[in-house]
């Protein structure tokens, strides 16, 4: 979610007036609320007073002011709309987009076509992350007679920050063809790319919006968010996990990356970590040793072969002190052919290493999935997944998976979804080689996703899924859930820290109730 709070930021800084006093009239109003002050000190509930303090303060840029003015006028007139709606606008420059969008919600549904009011409106739930209301008001607006130019401008906008790259592309290419120099249709395009994960047009169109007009604010602001993904870096990353089936798991890995040019990037890395079992749990090795040592280094490339598909490569080696060393690869496929649909397809070749024992029977793990992305509009988001993999002990196992959501929430601060979940996977023999192998495993969740926004720079998020699950060696279904929170600081900045922890409850290798818990901590510096 914290892309989101991203692309709405930006949104936000390319839309929002400033209201505020040339330096030159500064004194001027600076004297007028002296005086306005000063009678109002004598007859506090005089109105017309009041709401010329409000109107000043406003134009002032001194918008606290301004809010309380009108929020006191309210408590003598409360249904006074011009007053209302004067307050929404303020308190959308001040910042306080909640309570905006409250008080124009409460004008539009007794003025619902007034056109400026329903344009700000839909501004506001843009800003806060609500695309699908914000465009459900532009088109409002467009109904109400609204002006063509401010609705293009705006709706070409809404796509481009909510996902639909490809709509966003379109409705701005229509205005570039008659007016190529125009800045919103260009920022727009940019974004647009941007969120479409065009990385190199992106970029090439940033270059050709700077040539172009406009706000330097909002340009810089984009032109940070372009940059992003095109940076070099170097990660380093740790990782902890345990389980009340008495397996313990530490790695600390590093990852560089580095852009030969726009479109191709490389990649290469190295992790060390032990696995531990207690003895006597049947998952230490098959030479009753409770720890393995492992280490595994890679090379990998990633490359924008086409305006929608992106290649991924990595191949690498894996050794442990156990067994010899091993070959690992991981290709990928990445395609987005419409705004609606997207999928990733997967093969991938490792240790099956979750338990000692398995590492200790050079037991490899070869996977394939199938991952796809349906987003029928823009509230509702369809994850989905079928996966096969093959186990060099002979064992096999077969997995599908499938979670709805619903957006639910889109504030200033938080963003909330809630949804369902629902996985099956089974393996054709259980032969109790150091991993769980059931021949049915089921489980369906209720899953609830928020994000809270500590700046635009830094945001936590939590993951809570409640539901059920069961094995064939249960009567019957069994509570099963999982937890997780991770915290991201420093989103634009040279470096970036990410915390991460998470609770599972389920089945395991050695009990019906199976506990598992993971902290992971990792530090990017890019260049």
């Amino acid at each position: 979610m914290i892309r989101l709070f991203i692309f709405t930021a930006l949104i936000m800084s390319t839309f929002v007036p400033v209201a505020q006093a040339d330096t030159s009239d500064a004194s001027e109003s600076a004297l007028a609320l002296q005086k306005i002050a000063a009678s109002l000190a004598k007859t506090p509930n005089d109105l017309t007073l009041l709401k010329s303090h409000a109107e000043i303060s406003t134009w002032d840029g001194k918008y606290k002011r301004a809010i309380a003015s009108y929020q006191k006028i309210l408590t003598v007139q409360p249904t006074n709309d011009g007053i209302i709606l004067a307050l929404a606008n303020v308190e959308a420059w001040g910042g306080r987009l909640d309570d905006s969008a409250a008080h124009f919600e409460d004008y539009i549904s007794r003025h619902g076509d007034n056109t400026d009011a329903l344009l700000s409106y839909a501004n506001i739930q843009s800003w806060r992350g609500d695309s699908a209301d914000a465009i459900e008001l532009i088109e409002r607006y467009k109904d109400a007679g609204g002006d063509a130019q401010e609705y293009n401008k705006a709706i070409t906008r809404f796509y481009a920050g909510s996902g639909f790259s490809n709509t966003a592309l379109t409705m701005a290419d229509e205005t570039l063809r008659s007016d190529p120099h125009n800045y919103h249709a260009q920022f727009s395009r940019t974004l647009a790319l941007r969120g479409g994960q065009r990385l190199s047009d992106a970029q090439l169109n940033m270059d050709a919006l700077e040539h172009i007009p406009g706000d330097e604010k909002s340009k810089a602001d984009l032109r940070r968010m372009v940059a992003l993904p095109l940076r070099s870096h170097i990660r380093t990353a740790a990782r902890y996990s345990w389980d009340s089936d008495q397996i313990s798991i530490a790695a600390l890995s590093t990852e560089g990356r580095y852009m030969v040019n726009h479109g191709l990037y490389i990649r290469a890395g190295a992790q060390s970590g032990y696995l531990r079992a207690a003895r006597s749990t049947g998952l230490e090795t098959i030479n009753g040793n409770d720890r393995v040592r492992d280490v595994s280094g890679w090379i990998a490339a990633d490359y924008e072969a086409t305006d929608d598909l992106w290649l991924h490569g990595r191949t690498g080696r894996h050794d442990t002190n156990v067994t010899d060393s091993m070959g690992t690869y991981r290709f990928e496929v990445a395609y987005r052919p419409l705004d609606q649909f997207s999928f990733r397809a997967s093969v991938d070749r490792d240790f099956h290493a979750v338990s000692p024992r398995a590492v200790s029977l050079d037991i490899a793990r070869t996977e394939r999935f199938l991952r796809t992305i349906w987003r029928p509009d823009l509230k509702y988001t369809v994850e989905g997944y079928i996966g096969y993999a093959d186990f060099s002990d002979g064992n096999a196992r077969w997995d599908v998976g499938i979670a709805p959501r619903r957006s639910v929430a889109r504030t200033e601060k938080y963003n909330i979804d809630l949804g369902v979940s629902a996985r099956w996977f089974g393996f054709d023999d259980e032969l109790g080689n150091g991993y769980y192998d059931p021949a049915t495993y089921q489980q369906y969740l209720v899953t609830a996703y928020s994000y809270y926004k500590l700046s635009d720079n830094s945001g936590v998020s939590l993951i809570v899924a409640p539901g059920v699950h069961k094995d064939e060696s249960l009567d019957g279904f069994r509570f099963s859930g999982s937890v997780a929170i991770e915290g991201t600081f420093g989103v634009y900045d040279d470096w970036m820290l990410k915390t991460n922890a998470g609770f599972v409850n389920n089945i395991g290798q050695s009990s019906e109730t199976y506990r598992g818990g993971e902290l992971g901590l990792s530090l990017t510096r890019r260049f």
